[in-house]
């Protein structure tokens, strides 16, 4: 019934680990709020649903999308498309790598933003509209009206970014996965609207808008440059 712990220690550095050891001895009461066994049959259909979540929020926002922006709303279709193979490609890299494995609280942060996507073809799309309506034409209004709504977007971006790299650095467990596929979420979606979402916005307001506006939920356009 005797322990001895042997070392190089001095007599401060004895006394303070066994302070630290008769610390660890004191009596405490534990009080159980909640406990929770997850099987892994059960914690495969819990991330199986939370995809087939994703998947259906994905289909609401593109039917909203095609439904009131018309042609734009089409355009944002392959916004998100070309983000949702970038954000799969990467997870895949960072998964094989064993940096990243897929948890609930990930298909969470990924299901969050698709919002997020979707926000920043929406900021395009209506400053495309304000600018025509305001007069301009509408390869100026594409000009100034994208690269006005991506630098709000970058605004907004930023601010849920600290957010999420406030929880990856402070959190724990869990809530991690939810911070780590939002920040990664979040850097895609600007990359795909700065080198993606805009440059198609300029390359239609060029031609094809100007000759069937109707066609891409726009009302006539002016002529001022």
């Amino acid at each position: 019934g005797d322990t001895e712990i042997s070392g190089t220690f001095t007599v401060d550095e004895a006394k303070a680990l066994a302070a630290v050891l008769q610390s660890g001895a004191m009596p405490a009461q534990i009080e159980i709020d909640e406990s929770r066994v997850v099987g892994p049959t059960l914690g495969q259909e819990s991330l199986d649903q939370g995809l087939l979540a994703g998947l259906i929020g994905l289909a609401f926002v593109a039917a909203f999308m095609a439904l009131y922006y018309r042609g734009l709303g089409v355009l944002s279709w392959f916004s998100l498309a070309l983000y949702a193979v970038i954000f799969g490609g990467v997870l895949a890299v960072l998964s094989s790598l064993g940096i990243f494995s897929m948890t609930l609280p990930g298909v969470a942060g990924i299901i969050l933003t698709i919002g997020v996507a979707a926000d920043t073809s929406i900021l395009i799309f209506e400053r495309l509209k304000e600018e025509v309506e305001a007069g301009k034409t509408y390869r100026s209004a594409a000009k100034s009206g994208v690269r006005h709504a991506i630098a709000t977007s970058i605004d907004a971006d930023v601010v849920t970014l600290v957010s999420a790299l406030a929880l990856w650095f402070l959190a724990i467990g869990p809530v991690k996965g939810f911070a780590f596929t939002l920040i990664i979420g979040i850097i895609i979606d600007l990359v795909v609207a700065i080198l993606f979402t805009g440059p198609i916005v300029r390359i239609l307001a060029e031609g094809p808008m100007t000759k069937t506006p109707a066609l891409y939920g726009m009302k006539g356009g002016g002529q001022r440059g």
